[in-house]
């Protein structure tokens, strides 16, 4: 959550009055902030927000604005905003955006202000502010950039232009030098950050006034002469540019209040875009774009559980800073200028919560009582976490809503079943992601600088439209994971599929992709699971890769998690007899008792045991198993196991395993949680199993799959280990289990 650092005479000043750390604690949370600290030596005080979607608050004056007006009832009002119906005198300011930035970074907005000779803290807040927003709300530079300029020094219009990035040179802060905006991406802090966010493109963006003397190279640094701001200076002309209007109009709203706040007054500019707007062609900035919202009072009444008239309503909203007014039981609000987080009428519940007053809320004991445990799906979500850990990946987190751009046009897919925001904040925050996909390709977009491979994953929901669901939407447990290195084939993300599938024990088949446009074609796969779509897999297409500035060859997968859990592993009947099955069976499947000789963990897996066998053979044995949670070292030891003999042999972390041993689970254990390792003493090392009555049969001796195995229906029937109800042993001896007499072998 942001932090930010308010200095005791300036945050005082803005608030009006004096208060102790007490009385600070007590007040915060109604702005969403708690006191994180004050250090009274340097007379600072440590404020942290607990709420990312309320920007205006990353301030001092932000969160003294929330204070005082709680604590005085009165709204703000601020007289510089022009709307579509009334817009502001701007006095010959201009900025002309220039058709050359669309597609690059598509607007640049701002305003003067003047009045205020700033001193060392007020200069400090100020750079704080400008970075809060541009780090947390920008998403580090990418859509939002800010810079403070020297005003009178300024011959307006001010131009916005993409231009030739080896041509273009200025001074840049911080420098003493003349440099070309790509030698400032190469040589300078700033341009060694921030840089990568233009350098994909042919021109790059330059703000510059209408004397050619240069401002800034947005978005990586401000020019020495005119984009030097020092203590004492008093005029100031302040703009942000990016690819999202709305985001840029709630920056510079924010920052035309704290200015005010300050004592500033605030000069409007008029703003020329090179292309359509909602707006038009030509604002006035600040510029007041908010839509009124509304919540009905039944609503707020459940939400809340109180009583609540709407004059206490009304009165609730105007200590949070909105505007109010109530007709035919529905609450309708102005949203303030600095704020947009306004997306469904719970957010008017919120604040009238808050404004209300926590602490007028009477405990009440709950009625209802249940036992908590972990779902189905939760289980097997983490048993899938497991598996990919344990294959090297790192588990990654991602946000539910994010842009066209990165959900639909950068994954060059239509988009058809995607499910979008009808009030959406901003465009980073106007679809529901439809896929796990574009999240893993937008952390290996800025990874670039790390070392190979990459290797992330996420578990976690995804939004498709769905015509037979009452919403006409369907929400879904979906896996992604994804993978790059100087060489990844469609082998590699095969056998990361097959390794998943085999611990989850899924059979499963392979279908041909048609045409995917997010995989190379033919190098792709769907994954199919009881005869569904569970998945798709493949070597990630290069005009993907471009898309997201990703240089390294990948792999990419996605299954449906609630499609994997839809059922469990083909279960086949015991009855009647299935004679094609045992003859199978008795072809392709070697069970060999083996004696355990030799037991150590494994220095890479902490649920992984490395067993040496003695199988009767020459040369031991060496299998993985993980059995650790439920045995220890001594339990193992000295005792016979039955082997998986001809098992395709796999690798588990660096340590290849040539076999595998059965154990018996509870029936009901669906996420594998359970494990009895079948234990046959009485039989002697070497002797290999077969079915009770099998005939003869010459074995194969190819190895056997995985999948092949487990789908072959081997279970416990009242304490014997059977296969489609054949009990399993050699000379009228049989295997036996002790625990889950009834449950499932593998």
């Amino acid at each position: 959550m942001p932090k930010i650092d308010a200095p005791e005479n300036l945050f005082y000043s803005l608030l009006g009055r004096k208060m102790t750390d007490s009385e600070l604690v007590d007040i915060f949370p109604v702005a969403k902030a708690e006191l994180d600290g004050h250090d009274e030596e340097n007379h600072i005080i440590k404020i942290e927000l607990n709420d990312t979607n309320r920007p205006d608050l990353w301030s001092p004056a932000g969160v003294a604005r929330a204070l005082n007006t709680y604590m005085t009832g009165e709204i703000p009002y601020y007289d510089f905003f022009s709307t579509k119906d009334d817009e502001k005198d701007s006095d010959g300011r201009e900025i002309i955006n220039d058709e050359s930035v669309i597609g690059i970074r598509d607007y640049s907005i701002g305003f003067a202000c003047r009045g205020v000779e700033v001193d060392d803290d007020l200069l400090r807040n100020l750079i704080q502010s400008q970075e809060k927003l541009c780090t947390n709300f920008g998403r580090k530079r990418k859509t939002i950039a800010m810079g403070i300029y020297r005003s009178d020094m300024i011959k307006y219009p001010v131009h916005y232009a993409a231009v030739d990035p080896d041509k273009t040179r200025f001074q840049p802060l911080g420098m003493d030098e003349t440099l070309s905006l790509r030698e400032i991406s190469e040589k300078h802090p700033k341009g060694k950050e921030y840089g990568y966010i233009v350098s994909s493109y042919d021109k790059w963006p330059y703000l510059y006034d209408d004397n050619g003397d240069t401002l800034s190279f947005p978005p990586v640094i401000n020019s020495a002469r005119i984009g030097a701001v020092e203590v004492g200076d008093s005029d100031f002309f302040i703009e942000v540019s990016g690819p999202i209007l709305d985001d840029l109009l709630l920056a510079v709203n924010i920052l035309a209040c704290d200015f005010s706040d300050f004592g500033f007054e605030i000069l409007p500019v008029k703003v020329k875009f090179a292309k359509d707007t909602p707006y038009g062609r030509e604002i006035t900035v600040p510029y007041y774009f908010q839509k009124p919202q509304k919540a009905e009072l039944s609503l707020i009444r459940k939400k809340l559980g109180e009583p609540l008239s709407a004059d206490d309503c009304i009165k609730a909203l105007a200590r949070m800073g909105v505007y109010a007014i109530a007709d035919n039981d529905n609450i309708y609000i102005d949203v303030p200028e600095y704020r947009n987080d306004f997306l469904h009428a719970v957010d008017i519940v919120e604040d009238v919560m808050i404004g209300y007053g926590l602490s007028n809320f009477k405990p009440v004991m709950p009625t209802d009582f249940t036992v908590g445990r972990l779902s189905t799906v939760e289980e097997f979500s983490r048993k899938i976490k497991d598996i990919l850990v344990g294959l090297g990946f790192q588990e990654m987190i991602y946000n539910y809503l994010g842009s066209k751009k990165e959900y639909i046009d950068n994954m060059h897919i239509k988009g058809d079943d995607a499910v979008f925001i009808a009030n959406p904040m901003s465009e980073n925050y106007e679809v529901i992601r439809p896929s796990v996909l574009p999240s893993l390709l937008e952390s290996e977009s800025v990874s670039g600088h790390a070392v190979y491979p990459h290797n992330i994953f996420e578990v976690g929901k995804t939004v498709v439209k769905d015509p037979s669901d009452n919403s006409g939407t369907r929400t879904k447990n979906s896996l992604g994971f994804f993978s790059s290195d100087v060489q990844r084939t469609y082998n590699d993300v095969a056998s990361y599929v097959q390794t998943l599938m085999y611990f989850l024990r899924k059979d499963y088949t392979l279908e041909p992709v048609d045409n995917d446009p997010r995989f190379i074609p033919g190098r792709a796969a769907y994954v199919m699971y009881n005869g569904m779509r569970a998945g798709i897999f493949g070597e990630t297409h290069p005009q993907i890769l471009e898309s997201w500035g990703c240089s390294m060859p990948s792999v990419m997968a996605e299954f449906d998690v609630d499609i994997l859990l839809s059922d469990k592993e083909d279960e086949k009947n015991d009855d009647p007899e299935d004679p094609e099955l045992l003859a199978n069976w008795a072809h392709k499947v070697i069970l060999k008792v083996s004696k355990i000789v030799s037991v150590e963990k494994h220095p890479e897996g902490d649920k992984l045991y490395i067993l040496k066998l003695d199988t009767g053979e020459p040369d031991q044995r060496t299998i993985v198993s993980s059995i650790v949670p439920y045995y220890t070292k001594e339990d193992l030891l000295g005792h016979n196991i039955v082997l998986v003999s001809n098992l395709k042999p796999a690798n588990f972390r660096g340590v290849k395993s040539y076999g595998m041993l059965l154990a018996a689970s509870d029936a009901n254990d669906e996420n594998h949680s359970t494990c009895e390792v079948i234990f046959p003493d009485e039989f002697d090392v070497g002797t290999v199993l077969e079915y009770e009555g099998q005939p003869e049969t010459e074995k194969i001796t190819t190895y056997l799959k995985a999948d092949h195995f487990f789908a072959l229906p081997m279970k416990t029937k009242d304490g014997f280990v059977t296969v489609n109800g054949k009990k399993i042993g050699k000379d009228g001896k049989f295997l036996k289990v002790k625990k889950y007499i009834n449950g499932n072998v593998g």
